[in-house]
């Protein structure tokens, strides 16, 4: 099989969360470290050479990098799952305490009603 000459275009935001991702002592670091040296133009035997990833290694990640950007990447997407699971926790919590000052609000009245109703 011949190499692929296409390049392998990322974006700004992509290219930042690959450095990241190839910073880190994960499985996903040198896969990661691939697709980035693919995107500035190597060629799939450089790109095995330069992260340790066989070449096989690197088709089959630029494949799924093509067809499924960052959402290839395991380490990615926990890291999204995490982040939303806080943000559900902080939506939770306000809605609490917002349930919660209404809650207060709607006891006053009652009082305030109740009050009322002896006099």
């Amino acid at each position: 099989m011949t190499e692929s000459s296409a390049l392998l275009s990322i974006s700004k935001k992509e290219r930042k969360a690959l450095i990241k991702l190839s910073e880190t002592a994960t499985p996903d670091a040198p896969r990661a470290k691939a697709i980035l040296v693919l995107a500035d133009g190597v060629t799939q035997s450089a790109a095995a050479d330069a992260t340790g990833l066989t070449i096989s290694q690197v088709r089959y990640w630029q494949g799924r990098f093509r067809t499924r950007q960052l959402n290839c990447f395991s380490h990615l997407n926990e890291n999204v799952a995490e982040k939303s699971k806080k943000n559900k926790k902080k939506v939770k919590k306000s809605e609490k305490t917002t349930n919660k000052k209404t809650d207060k609000k709607d006891k006053k009245k009652k009082s305030k009603k109740s009050s009322k109703k002896k006099k």
